[in-house]
């Protein structure tokens, strides 16, 4: 039997501070807005999400994304995504957030 396991870390993309996601994102965990939270109290308006781990996204993962977004615009930033694969970027297109968004 295969189980899904997923984790949410902080962690580094380049220079930004990014929010690191494995396994299928297909959940809005409380973890991940504490964390984006955290990165804009310290002064920092922008950060990205790691998907180098994620294998597939869903619509409460795209609607965790849109929380995140809106919390970074509030605060005059830009939400980056990192190693999102063509498919997921094809998602993002069809939900109209990829104008909103900035891919890595």
């Amino acid at each position: 039997m295969l189980i899904n396991s997923q984790r949410v870390a902080r962690g580094m993309v380049g220079n930004l501070d990014s929010i690191e996601i494995s396994g299928p994102f297909d959940f809005n965990d409380p973890q991940i807005d504490l964390i984006a939270t955290q990165i804009i109290e310290e002064g920092k308006n922008s950060l990205a999400f790691d998907f180098s781990k994620v294998t597939y996204v869903t619509s409460p993962g795209i609607a965790c994304i849109v929380k995140v977004l809106k919390k970074i615009q509030s605060a005059n930033g830009l939400l980056y995504i990192s190693n999102a694969t063509a498919d997921m970027r094809d998602l993002f297109r069809l939900a109209h957030i990829d104008r909103f968004i900035k891919f890595m």
